[in-house]
Formats: C-alpha cells, sequence, structure tokens
C-alpha cells in the first residue's frame, strides 16, 4: 500500500489502517521541506512514532527541562549517560530517581502526538505502508484509530480559526490588570489549558515560550491562547525579533519565491543592526522624506520595516485580522512605534488581505 498524498490525504490512510486492524509500519515522507514520520502499528492501534529531523524543541530532553520536569543540570546529567551506554534517556532520567516513569510516559505521548497530527495538513509527499507480521516494540500509550481520526480532523478544523488569532509565535502578551487572581482562580469557565497558559503568561514570554513551557502541545497552548484572547483575559504588548508566522515565512504576501528569499536575506541583519534605532535618529530624515525612500542606507529602511511589520503583528492579536491600511494601523494603539515614521511611511507600499500582508518600499521591484 502506498501513493502520493496529494491523491489520498493521510487522513484516508490511517482510516484504511485502523478499520482493517493492520499491523505494520507506516512511513509518510514530506520531501526536503518537511520530515519523514514512521507509524507502527499493532492491530490498528498506533504503538510508536519516529521521525527523522525532528524539531529540537521536540526533543524529550529539552521537553522535559522547558516545563520543569527536571533541571538543566539534571538534564545534562542524563545526556551524558546516555551517551556512554546507549540507554533510552526516559530511561535514564527515571532510573536517575529525578523524575517518575509516569511523567516521562506522558511527555513521550506528547511528543508522540506532535509528531502525528500536522500529518494531516500535508498535501504533498508520499506514504508506504509495509506489513508485519512482528510489530515494532512500543514506546507510547497506544492510540486508538478512531481516536487518532476524531483529533486529527478536529484540529484540521480548527487551526485556521485559531490562527486568525495567534499567527505569529514571537508576540508577547500580560494579563489584563482587571482580572485579579483571586477571580482567575474562582473562574469555572476555564479549561485546564486555559488556566496553565493564563498562569504562565507574564509579559515577557512569547509564544513559542508558552508552548515550550505548558507541556500540553503547540496545538492546546495556542486555542487556549485564542481563546483568553478573545475573552480579555490577556492583551499582546510587544513582539520579540523579527515578525514570523508559524511556519517561519515572512509576510510578504505579494512577493514571489525568488523575492522572497532576496527580500529574506536584506532583513537577516534586522534583529543586530535595526532594532536599537532610537525615534530620534529619524529626526534628520522628516524633512527629507524623498531621500529616505531612495536611500541605500538600508539600516534605516530595515528599522521602518520593523517597525510596522511588529505594530501590525500587534494589531492581528488584537483584533483578529491585519488592518486594511498603514493608516487606521498608525491611528491604532498598536501604531505608537510608527509615529516618528509618518513621513517614510508614505513611501511604502502596504497591501492586506486579512490574513497576510505584502510591505515594501515603492521604488523597489521584486525579483521573480
Amino acid at each position: 500500500m502506498e501513493g502520493a498524498l496529494f491523491d489520498t490525504p493521510v487522513g484516508s490512510v490511517l482510516e484504511t489502517l485502523s478499520r482493517n486492524r493492520k499491523s505494520g509500519r507506516l512511513v509518510v515522507d514530506g520531501g526536503r521541506s518537511l520530515s519523514k514520520v514512521t507509524a507502527h502499528y499493532n492491530e490498528g492501534q498506533i504503538i510508536r512514532i519516529d521521525v527523522d529531523r525532528r524539531d529540537p524543541r521536540l526533543l524529550l530532553g529539552y521537553m522535559l527541562s522547558q516545563t520543569g520536569a527536571i533541571s538543566r543540570d539534571e538534564l545534562k546529567l542524563g545526556l551524558k549517560a546516555h551517551k556512554k551506554d546507549l540507554r533510552r534517556l526516559g530511561d535514564v532520567l527515571v532510573a536517575s530517581g529525578n523524575i517518575d516513569a509516569a511523567d516521562v510516559q506522558a511527555m513521550v505521548d506528547l511528543q508522540a502526538r506532535e509528531a502525528l497530527y500536522p500529518l494531516f495538513e500535508w498535501k504533498e509527499g508520499r506514504f508506504k505502508f509495509d506489513p508485519l507480521q512482528t510489530p515494532a516494540e512500543g514506546n507510547i500509550t497506544p492510540i486508538k484509530g478512531d481516536d487518532v481520526l476524531l483529533e486529527g480532523y478536529k484540529r484540521l478544523d480548527e487551526w485556521p480559526l485559531i490562527r486568525a488569532r495567534v499567527n505569529n509565535y514571537r508576540v508577547v502578551f500580560r494579563a489584563v490588570q482587571s482580572v485579579s487572581r483571586n477571580e482567575r482562580s474562582q473562574s469555572d469557565d476555564l479549561t485546564s489549558s486555559e488556566a496553565r497558559v493564563l498562569g504562565l503568561v507574564d509579559a515577557s514570554r512569547n509564544v513559542n515560550e508558552l508552548v515550550d513551557r505548558c507541556g500540553i502541545g503547540e496545538f492546546e497552548t495556542c486555542k487556549a491562547i485564542a481563546s483568553l484572547l478573545t475573552r480579555g483575559y490577556i492583551k499582546a504588548v510587544s513582539v520579540k525579533g523579527v515578525v514570523k508566522d508559524p511556519r517561519g515565512h515572512q509576510h510578504d504576501g505579494g512577493f514571489k519565491l525568488a523575492g522572497r528569499i532576496a527580500w529574506n536575506v536584506m532583513l537577516a541583519g534586522l534583529v543586530v543592526a535595526g532594532i536599537w534605532l532610537q525615534p530620534g535618529d529619524f529626526k534628520k530624515w522628516r524633512d527629507e522624506a524623498t531621500v529616505l525612500a531612495n536611500t541605500d542606507d538600508l539600516r534605516l529602511k530595515r528599522h521602518v520595516l520593523h517597525r510596522v511589520r511588529a505594530s501590525a503583528a500587534l494589531y492581528r492579536a488584537s483584533q483578529g485580522r491585519y488592518p486594511k491600511s498603514l493608516t487606521i494601523l498608525s491611528n491604532s494603539e498598536f501604531g505608537r512605534a510608527m509615529k516618528p515614521l509618518e513621513d517614510a511611511l508614505k513611501h511604502l507600499e502596504y497591501v492586506s488581505i486579512g490574513t497576510d500582508f505584502s510591505l515594501r518600499w515603492k521604488d523597489e521591484v521584486p525579483n521573480g
């Protein structure tokens, strides 16, 4: 059994294996841009997930240390012993007495789900199932086929709504001051995930850091953030670093691939060069807007673009969509950082479709 994901989505493949109570190995290869995920089956249940090129943030040791289940020093000692005798890291940590086996198993199960459910979104790549009489050794709590399908399709339906509010993983939130700690603890309308996320929102952690610290996975964390935003429990206050969406692409929706590559290369020095520039540095340009639009001083241009992108990200986190124009953005509470740049903004071309936007200097023509 094999084929292309374009013709046969992952959900259909998993449904067939579950319904027929198959035992064997399913390999889903997303190609160069994605990873290769192997799901091991035993009578229709998934008992193990292996991943090639696993995201470092989804390594077991990293996940355990970020959630506070173990300390960094305990992780270092565990990794040292793991490399020495090749025992599984989880077994080493349990043997050391620093963590319970149940806690390790819970994180291994989460690690498997974080690799499995994104497969439902894959549109490219191939799959192949090899039946085996003797299944591989399981390392996760078996997942029933029906449960996989229910959760997978649920996420597929809900992700677009969640990403309408949480599309930039570098946004930082703070709890709204009017919501007291006592009110939060007594509120019976918060789910356990929402309560967990709210307890970690501290005006310094961005979305990536909240996902790492919560220990409930990307989907559940972002779903909780979106709900807390909608209900007024938290508010976006800043953006750490270059504005990116969950998949790591710059928001430049109007550019073709070659133009995106060139644009991102130009922006690569933004953090180390542009973000320290103060509003006062732009005073000399206020009467020379034309000079700014045509200048070769990329440092200034990068800083202007960074301020606009960061402001737009905060606007979307609050409103659920990007502003229709730079004027609307500049006049909003999220456009304060753009006020010193009013003359420069005249030379920017901004187009929004709500879920994405294109931003560039009017005198620059993208490649492609």
